[in-house]
């Protein structure tokens, strides 16, 4: 998960999330141990630089959206940008909440033992099926030796039904009806017969959290125990990382009410167009357009496009603010601080980074960039540290 995110959060240029997504500010949490590779993949974004479609570029705006003032040429005043005050929320992590944590491991890896019974729903069957519309077999509706958990709704309306109450080697013909708006067009609202032979039941069962449990599927663990405090461990770093964000967030504000910055139109179009690539990729992933991806955000197309705006700015406005720091300070980026920020994210070399995310060389040296800075702002912050606990209370 860690190495997919970071292709969405440096190659698009919204500056809040290439240095204060959770994970970043302290280093990225490490995998759950026996986290599965198809898991680690899930929600990988497309990394096709795809011009946006149906939503309109900066210079298609309306002249009364644009801010009352840009100016001709960018400049930057900085204000107090030390001893700034903040507080950092402390994670606290319950037993009950690793306990959920690891049943959610155990839950991922069932055994299945078969059993001669009637399938029951929650037993998982290996069943041949043929599937005929009219006495005649159609694409995709045949299969042999194929697992089927009952009650998991994989299948149309009534089929798993049909099939629960079956024992091994009974063969069965189930008649039933496609939904109106059935994905295949082509089979959709027509009557159909499946014949089902069932090869096996098997039930299965949630392993127990033993020493053996987890040597099987983190190798590097002891036991159980050990495990127990990995898991917490690493639920502890995630929150403490969205904590930090949060953190990093105020001080960045403050560092932008103190400041004076004056941006031009010219930087703020640039950035704006690299979100709404950004945008319309995140929308594709969905298998959504623009207006359905604003909606769902909430708001309408114009509000959506505003919201886009007012994010550019901030982004050039924060970009500014902290590259001039790194001038006054004279904070260098180094080869350690290329190679810690990709390591952050998985990665054993910056190299292997930007070879497996195709993410822009001079995108991934501004947030390298960028992330010094903000540890130096952090470093150089009067911070105050409070438990998870008072501070709820004191926001509630």
């Amino acid at each position: 998960m860690i190495k997919n995110s970071l292709k969405t959060l440096l190659a698009s240029s919204l500056l809040a999330a290439s240095i204060f997504a959770a994970g970043c500010a302290n280093g990225a949490p490490a995998e759950t141990p026996g986290e599965t590779a198809a898991q680690a993949e899930e929600g990988t974004a497309s990394a096709e630089d795809t011009e946006p479609a149906a939503f309109p570029t900066e210079e298609e705006h309306e002249e009364d959206e644009e801010p009352a003032v840009y100016g001709d040429t960018a400049s930057v005043t900085l204000g107090e940008y030390k001893n700034l005050a903040v507080n950092r929320v402390m994670a606290e992590v319950t037993e009950e909440e690793v306990d959920s944590q690891i049943e959610q491991v155990l839950k991922a890896h069932p055994t299945f033992t078969e059993v001669d019974r009637a399938a029951a729903s929650g037993d998982t069957v290996n069943i041949d099926f043929v599937g005929k519309i009219g006495g005649e077999a159609f694409e995709g509706g045949s299969s042999e030796g194929y697992d089927l958990e009952l009650g998991s709704g994989a299948f149309i309306a009534g089929f798993e039904d049909g099939v629960a109450g079956m024992k091994k080697g009974e063969t069965k013909d189930i008649a039933l009806k496609f939904p109106e708006n059935y994905q295949h067009e082509d089979v959709a609202g027509k009557d159909v017969v499946f014949t089902v032979t069932l090869n096996a039941v098997k039930e299965k069962e949630i392993p127990k959290l033993t020493d053996e449990f987890v040597k099987s599927i983190a190798p590097d663990v002891t036991d159980a125990q050990q495990y127990r405090d990995i898991v917490k461990a690493h639920l502890t770093e995630t929150r403490q990382s969205i904590y930090d964000s949060t953190r990093d967030s105020e001080l960045l504000q403050q560092l932008l009410e103190n400041a004076d910055v004056v941006l031009t139109k010219a930087d703020v179009d640039t950035e704006y167009n690299k979100q709404l690539v950004e945008m319309n990729k995140q929308a594709k992933n969905y298998g959504l357009d623009m207006e359905t991806y604003a909606a769902y955000s909430g708001m309408t197309m114009a509000e959506f496009q505003e919201e886009l705006r007012h994010s550019a700015e901030n982004t050039v406005e924060s970009r500014m603010v902290l590259l001039e720091i790194a001038k006054q300070e004279n904070i260098v980026l180094t080869d350690d601080d290329r190679k810690a920020l990709a390591e952050q994210y998985g990665y054993e070399t910056v190299e292997e980074l930007l070879e497996a995310t195709s993410v822009p060389e001079e995108d991934f040296e501004e947030t390298a960039r960028l992330r010094k800075v903000m540890d130096f702002v952090v470093e150089q912050a009067d911070v105050t540290e409070v438990k998870a606990s008072e501070a709820q209370n004191t926001a509630g």
